[in-house]
């Protein structure tokens, strides 16, 4: 059954779509600095794996020691994440990872593993390694969509059934997807954050809307204080 997001996020969704607003990704230092708050230590953007190993991930998921442990109390922070190998061409949606068990597996540990068997029904060919990411950051909820290129290739002695289909793999989603990313990306690599990142208490409602009513009453002063999902940045410039 295809995994789906709930309404919230949907929305979340919608609201990003009329915004148009895009944040990149990078790798730095080896690292894949994704639009969220997850980082991939591994496979690197074009890896090729064989069809019938093992797929090995390795995601940081502090912010290389700047967040505690996932946790949806802490104002910054994973609250969902899953991943899927997807091929436009193959007509493929592959799950590799799927609910809480990877981030809440090997305890104490900010160093997320999985080894992912590739079945040999999967076809050789261009796949995304495709990461649906649900967080807050700073209490602000965020639903963030990102992937890197990855090359399936087959041994010789593979033969591939083209009737074949593999279990788990469903027909992807219409592409582009739309996601509700944060309008500036967390890190900015080799340990540091982009923004300041609260790891205190998750921030209730009425504590957001009266952030939201300060900044806006302050709008004319000097280092102006913009809330974009209460991440702050200030600017030196008279803003009207």
């Amino acid at each position: 059954m295809r995994w789906k997001w709930p309404l919230a996020v949907a929305l979340l969704a919608g609201q990003a779509a009329a915004a148009g607003q895009r944040v990149g990704r990078q790798l730095v230092g080896g690292q894949f600095l994704t639009a969220g708050l997850i980082i991939l230590n591994s496979p690197q953007p074009g890896t090729t794996v064989q069809v019938g190993q093992k797929l090995s991930l390795s995601l940081d998921v502090s912010g290389d020691g700047l967040l505690p442990s996932p946790n949806p109390n802490v104002a910054t922070t994973l609250l969902n994440l899953n991943i899927f190998l997807v091929s436009a061409t193959n007509n493929i949606n592959f799950s590799i990872s799927q609910g809480p068990d990877l981030l809440s597996g090997e305890k104490g540990s900010t160093v997320k593993h999985a080894d992912v068997d590739l079945p040999d029904c999967l076809p050789e060919g261009s796949y995304n390694l495709t990461f649906y990411e649900l967080s807050q950051i700073n209490s602000s909820p965020f639903f963030t969509i990102d992937s890197i290129p990855l090359t399936l290739s087959r041994s010789s002695s593979l033969s591939e059934d083209p009737s074949s289909t593999c279990g788990g793999s469903t027909p992807p989603e219409s592409q582009p997807q739309v996601d509700s990313r944060s309008p500036i990306q967390p890190f900015s690599g080799h340990g540091q954050a982009a923004f300041v990142l609260s790891t205190g208490a998750k921030l209730n409602f009425i504590h957001l809307f009266l952030n939201l009513i300060g900044n806006a009453t302050r709008g004319d002063e000097r280092n102006v204080e913009y809330d974009y999902g209460r991440q702050r940045w200030h600017s030196d410039n008279n803003i009207k």
